[in-house]
């Protein structure tokens, strides 16, 4: 069965007028409330989904802060032991201590401890460098206990290294021969055009 409206009835024209006032208001509702608001809100999701970006990066740098805060607290605190290791004044008095310290702790005689001329190493031409305190040793001990000297001046507090060792076996004592040895400590110079004081 079909419901069928004559238009041009009188009686249904009060109906057909509102419907086609509802539909023009209809259409007037989306185009000037419902168009604007949609389109604010999908602005608003985009804008919401910057903002979340942000706060992601916010969150990611934050971390990366604390661990690069870290990572200089643990390079600071490896200058600070470095600087102790490497002393920025040249003192030959003070490493001819420090080596007769560790040649009593060790069981070495000293035959002879000659301190040798200062040398100024350079880096490059923007730094400072550093000084190389070089001093010969001939020393009576045996194998062991020699091993132990090495060993506790190139792990002692400051920067030290050994070098051209020579060693010739005693005829009157066999736990005992003598020893030729280089040791060089080394120092930061501050200035390259002050003076090494010996």
């Amino acid at each position: 069965m079909k419901l069928k409206i004559d238009i041009n009835a009188p009686e249904n024209q009060p109906v057909i007028a509102g419907a086609i006032g509802l539909g023009i208001a209809l259409v007037i509702y989306g185009m000037f409330v419902m168009k604007p608001l949609i389109g604010s809100i999908a602005a608003l999701s985009q804008k919401e989904n910057a903002l979340r970006m942000q706060v992601q990066n916010a969150q990611v740098m934050a971390r990366d802060k604390d661990k690069l805060s870290e990572e200089v607290r643990e390079i600071e605190k490896k200058i600070v032991f470095l600087e102790s290791r490497l002393p920025t004044q040249v003192d030959v008095a003070q490493v001819l201590e420090q080596l007769i310290k560790i040649g009593k702790e060790t069981d070495i005689t000293f035959v002879s401890l000659e301190p040798q001329e200062i040398k100024r190493i350079a880096v490059n031409e923007q730094s400072a460098g550093y000084a190389q305190i070089t001093i010969k040793l001939n020393l009576r001990t045996g194998y062991h206990a020699f091993g132990k000297f090495v060993t506790a001046i190139e792990n002692s507090q400051r920067f030290m290294s050994v070098d051209k060792i020579k060693i010739v076996s005693s005829q009157n004592d066999q736990n005992r021969h003598d020893i030729g040895v280089v040791v060089n400590a080394y120092a930061l110079e501050g200035n390259r055009n002050a003076p090494l004081a010996p």
